[in-house]
């Protein structure tokens, strides 16, 4: 037996049914803690929120993904490449870049 998480699929139906778009983005809110940036131990991993969001695309294209705050200030900005279907990361190495800092991480 498998269990699955349908929200993003019926998220999907409901998006394509009102609007005719070239792609769709479904992301749900986070809940914020004040243990973020914290640690239980010395040895143990800061926390952090981690965000899940889905993108799918009728058509592969370019376009830019914007993160910005309510009042209009921009905190992330990049040209992105999208292909057709749901967009997820493939197995493999990858490296995720911010200023002059950089971390790997694989996905097996």
């Amino acid at each position: 037996i498998y269990k699955m998480n349908l929200s993003v699929i019926y998220s999907y139906l409901e998006k394509t049914k009102s609007n005719n778009l070239s792609y769709y983005i479904f992301i749900d809110n986070i809940k914020s803690s004040n243990s973020w940036g914290k640690r239980n131990y010395n040895w143990s991993e800061y926390k952090s929120p981690v965000e899940k969001s889905v993108v799918y695309s009728n058509t592969p294209q370019k376009t830019n993904m914007n993160l910005t705050t309510n009042s209009g200030k921009s905190i992330y900005n990049k040209e992105i490449v999208l292909e057709k279907g749901f967009q997820y990361l493939k197995k493999g190495e990858y490296k995720l870049e911010i200023g002059k800092i950089s971390e790997g991480f694989e996905i097996k």
